[in-house]
């Protein structure tokens, strides 16, 4: 390798690492009973309701009817009729991330309806609501960015999270 290719090499070798240190890999989670949140990679993945059907879980659910053999985590409903205030939420790590981040990019898919808004630290939401509109069953990317992203507010039902990947 000569010298002037090396500084290149470690440069990118660098920014590979640090890309893939928050990265969220939610398919190699082990498949959990419901829970009222999950933790990984300096995300917290929460439940509209620790009880009953809100609880949230790692599971294989998508595509559907069989799955795929790699887990997700299922959100059976966040927002409902009932109590339009209790919604699921995929929160930045404080520990992790105490000025919020400045990208996070969700991969997602509904059995019955999807809408997503990044809000900051305050829970103040950061721009225009994205509406999962691909249609049931099929796997779509929203990317949000600005910074100080403090996380993404869940309305809807039959939600699987495939992918969430967040940067500083």
């Amino acid at each position: 390798m000569n010298l002037l290719n090396k500084p290149l090499f470690l440069l990118f070798s660098c920014l590979a690492v640090l890309s893939c240190q928050n990265q969220n890999e939610i398919s190699g989670l082990p498949t959990s009973q419901p829970a009222s949140s999950v933790k990984v990679s300096g995300l917290i993945f929460q439940a509209a309701s620790s009880s009953g059907a809100a609880a949230i879980s790692v599971q294989d659910r998508f595509p559907a009817p069989m799955g795929d053999g790699e887990n997700e985590i299922w959100i059976p409903r966040s927002g409902s009729e009932s109590d339009p205030d209790s919604l699921a939420e995929i929160l930045v790590d404080p520990r992790k991330f105490p000025q919020g981040v400045s990208s996070l990019d969700i991969t997602c898919a509904h059995f019955k309806s999807c809408i997503l808004q990044a809000v900051d630290l305050k829970g103040n939401p950061i721009g225009a609501e994205r509406v999962h509109d691909k249609g049931e069953n099929t796997e779509e990317t929203f990317h949000f960015s600005g910074q100080g992203i403090g996380g993404i507010e869940i309305r809807g039902a039959e939600i699987s999270i495939i992918s969430a990947h967040a940067a500083p």
